[in-house]
């Protein structure tokens, strides 16, 4: 297990990446977080993506049950779990709380488990046909999430957009959907099932080449470097003498 004289090396907290919305994240993280109450630190705002997740999925079923309009409840659970996903990183690092490294495997464990909540939400109201599609962008969803830890772990830099789009717009995307299925209702989104999960598979295939890619070629030349450094050595010697 890490000891606390190795955190310095760990780089999971500095994440990479652009995307549109992110110059204005940084400025509302800057205004808001002096109004963060002192009680609430970063591992409650961590630990609350649980409540989110808890309502997402009861909002689903409180819409089978009850009335479609519950569904709205999933906006507030991603605007809420955004917020305090946004805010626990800041408050963390204003604070010095160190959860450097339980952050970050709490927070994108709960990332995953929240994401997992959104689509389960909609078990309760697609119709039986549509349930493979929607495990299938389950599945897809998860992978995608797993493909920055793995990538992390390879190369050591932890990116968290690509081609331009990050959690933000991620989550705009996910209240759109919702917003159209309480419009239009759960049978569009059951039509719309396979050519959401056929999106998510070809973005899933163009980021793992595009990584795959780069990590050949960084072991190529590291391999390279290695097999030359040996006759550079020797050169060095020769010329000495």
């Amino acid at each position: 297990m890490p000891t606390p004289n190795d955190s310095a090396s760990f780089q999971g907290d500095r994440k990479v990446g652009r995307w549109a919305t992110a110059p204005l994240e940084r400025r509302f993280v800057e205004r808001g977080l002096p109004h963060i109450p002192g009680w609430l630190e970063t591992h409650h705002l961590t630990l609350l993506t649980l409540v989110w997740s808890g309502l997402a999925v009861a909002c689903g079923a409180l819409a089978a049950h009850l009335h479609p309009l519950w569904l709205l409840g999933l906006h507030v659970a991603v605007c809420g779990q955004y917020l305090s996903d946004l805010f626990d990183g800041a408050v963390g690092r204003a604070r010095d709380t160190g959860l450097v490294r339980w952050g970050f495997y709490m927070d994108h464990l709960l990332d995953f488990v929240f994401l997992g909540a959104f689509w389960l939400a909609y078990l309760w109201v697609l119709p039986a046909n549509a349930l493979p599609w929607l495990a299938l962008l389950v599945a897809l969803s998860g992978a995608l999430m797993a493909h920055s830890f793995l990538a992390f772990g390879a190369t050591g830099v932890f990116r968290i957009s690509h081609f331009g789009v990050g959690p933000t717009e991620t989550r705009i995307g996910l209240l759109a959907l919702n917003g159209a299925v309480v419009v239009l209702g759960p049978g569009w989104l059951a039509a719309w099932l396979p050519g959401l999960a056929g999106a998510a598979a070809l973005v899933l295939a163009a980021v793992v080449f595009q990584t795959q890619r780069e990590l050949w070629r960084s072991d190529v030349a590291a391999k390279r470097a290695t097999a030359e450094a040996p006759s550079g050595t020797l050169q060095r010697c020769h010329t000495e003498v």
